[in-house]
């Protein structure tokens, strides 16, 4: 009998032809590795002298037309004087490869490499970071692609993460997932009052902390990278609150107020700030953790439930009470 696959690791071994094939044009191919494992498979890549990362998605995560829009979008980003990791067409000019993996056809996109290290949550980096974010936003705001790609909408943030992460709540006492449900309806309810006044949307990369951007310290250049979690149209309060959620819980509270001003500061410098978005901000990170647990949920279901360990429910729970107590509140 043979067994269907969830998630294989392709050979680096065997993709190394494949790659120099494809990307002739780069020159010859001296290196390809196995580099990490994420939402994505990640390697790098060595033509010569120079670094490249390619990503290969998991099977049925992204559309063709998602994957092209995420391409146009780097592109556009790029021409527009934005820092990005850039995707690399192959030598026929298409910008992704299908490989028939044992559980489906998984695409495949080359990247140019990101130079310097991931940064870090200080005032000096997060101002950087905030001015990058805008002129990313300055950027994306005359950005147009015809491919189909997902909205960072509560459908995205709120609802599927809900249905991924309610049956495992099944064998729960009932009052979690009670308390999970109302506060779900509350954030709704919040977030509708703010949309009567008029909060700011667009093209939204989705993800924007800084584990998804790199500091040359040579060079003072800042570079982003990872756009999988990019949307046709969110609400730019969630792109600052992913940078606010991240902070927050790696940073004690004086010492964030001041990375956040930092990255406020930086971000108002090139581009201006709704009140309305900022006020938003606290209503957002509660459901960044809302779609951060559907994510989990979703991973698990495609592996073991070892994954889901106890405290992905208590933890779970009590980021929401914290964020109740006002733990989040700017």
């Amino acid at each position: 009998m043979t067994f269907s696959v969830c998630q294989s690791v392709l050979s680096a071994e065997a993709l190394s032809p494949l790659i120099a094939e494809n990307y002739r044009q780069l020159g010859e191919i001296e290196a390809c590795r196995f580099f990490y494992q994420g939402l994505n498979d990640i390697y790098q890549v060595h033509f010569g002298r120079a670094k490249y990362m390619l990503r290969v998605y998991r099977a049925g995560w992204r559309s063709n037309s998602e994957v092209l829009f995420e391409v146009a979008m780097l592109n556009h980003a790029s021409e527009k004087g934005v820092e990005v990791a850039r995707p690399v067409p192959r030598h026929n000019g298409q910008f992704f490869l299908e490989i028939a993996a044992p559980e489906g056809l998984r695409q495949a996109v080359l990247f140019t490499f990101a130079p310097g290290g991931e940064m870090r949550y200080n005032e000096e980096q997060a101002l950087l970071f905030g001015r990058t974010v805008a002129g990313l936003h300055n950027a994306l705001d005359t950005f147009y692609s015809p491919q189909v790609r997902f909205k960072l909408d509560l459908a995205h943030l709120l609802y599927e993460p809900l249905r991924l992460i309610e049956p495992l709540y099944r064998e729960r006492p009932a009052q979690e997932w009670q308390y999970i449900e109302g506060l779900a309806g509350q954030l709704e309810a919040k977030l509708h009052k703010f949309e009567q006044q008029g909060l700011e949307r667009g093209v939204c990369h989705g993800d924007l902390h800084l584990g998804n951007a790199h500091f040359e310290p040579e060079t003072g250049r800042t570079t982003l990278l990872d756009f999988d979690c990019a949307g046709s149209e969110g609400w730019r309060a969630y792109e600052l609150a992913v940078f606010y959620w991240a902070s927050r819980e790696r940073l004690e509270k004086v010492k964030h107020k001041a990375v956040w001003e930092a990255y406020l500061k930086g971000y108002v410098g090139e581009r201006a700030l709704n009140p309305l978005d900022l006020e938003a901000v606290p209503l957002f990170v509660a459901l960044r953790q809302f779609w951060i647990m559907g994510i989990y949920a979703r991973l698990g279901a495609n592996f073991h439930y070892e994954a889901l360990p106890e405290h992905y429910f208590g933890g779970f729970n009590n980021y929401l009470k914290k964020w109740e107590a006002g733990y989040f509140d700017l």
